[in-house]
């Protein structure tokens, strides 16, 4: 099925209130949350929080026939569920989602061993100026250094990676998810790992979204939605 992945930058002292939002989505309105997402042929929408090193974010998976069409119908929904969703999210970051996403590059996908529906959803703000920077990673691990990456995610325990470049008002994002049956192991696999090839990747890392990730690992994000239709 189709996906796309979404971020935006959490504003200061509103965390807790992403939260709460999300325990609602999951809880008193979820029927409505079903009702909604099945009317744009979405068929899984996971929310995810986290820290990066500028502030608080989260990253939002959507998975669906044409993920693009359904964002499309959502921004231009008037219904009840989907204008209080929509005031929410805004309250959390300050993003207008009555308007249609900028379009999303497709930067890159890799898959290996067997297909896992556990995941976790992430998104990195790119620092100034990295953007070709980011570009030239990603190309770089789809062809001359694709061999390497593959058996990283091998050792690591990763199924399948997709990371897309994201425009916003707040800067360039990348974005995306990864699967696997263990992916605190595979986290810190990343982190840890004296290969030299994941050496190499975790510089990269560090030059182009300032994520240290020997020194400080890229965390677990936190699941705050994570509405699935099966």
């Amino acid at each position: 099925m189709p996906s796309i992945v979404i971020a935006a930058p959490v504003l200061p002292g509103k965390t807790n209130v992403g939260r709460e939002f999300g325990k609602a989505v999951m809880g008193e309105k979820r029927k409505e949350m079903t009702e909604s997402r099945l009317s744009i042929g979405e068929v899984r929408e996971t929310v995810c929080l986290y820290r990066t090193p500028l502030g608080d974010s989260i990253a939002v998976l959507i998975e669906a026939s044409d993920p693009v069409w359904a964002n499309k119908q959502f921004a231009a929904s008037k219904t009840p569920f989907d204008t209080w969703f929509k005031t929410k999210a805004k309250e959390v970051t300050g993003v207008d989602y009555n308007q249609p996403l900028p379009p999303l590059e497709h930067l890159f996908e890799a898959r290996i061993g067997t297909p896992s529906n556990n995941l976790i959803v992430w998104a990195a703000p790119i620092l100034s100026g990295k953007t070709p920077a980011a570009r030239a990673l990603f190309k770089d691990l789809s062809t001359t250094r694709a061999k390497d990456y593959l058996a990283s995610m091998v050792r690591a325990g990763k199924t399948h990676e997709s990371v897309w470049l994201m425009p916003s008002p707040m800067g360039e994002f990348a974005t995306g998810y990864t699967e696997g049956p263990n992916l605190q192991k595979s986290m810190d696999y990343v982190s840890t790992s004296k290969d030299a090839y994941d050496g190499w990747y975790r510089s990269r890392m560090l030059e182009i979204f300032g994520l240290d990730m020997a020194k400080d690992p890229f965390p677990m994000p936190e699941i705050i939605i994570d509405w699935q239709w099966r």
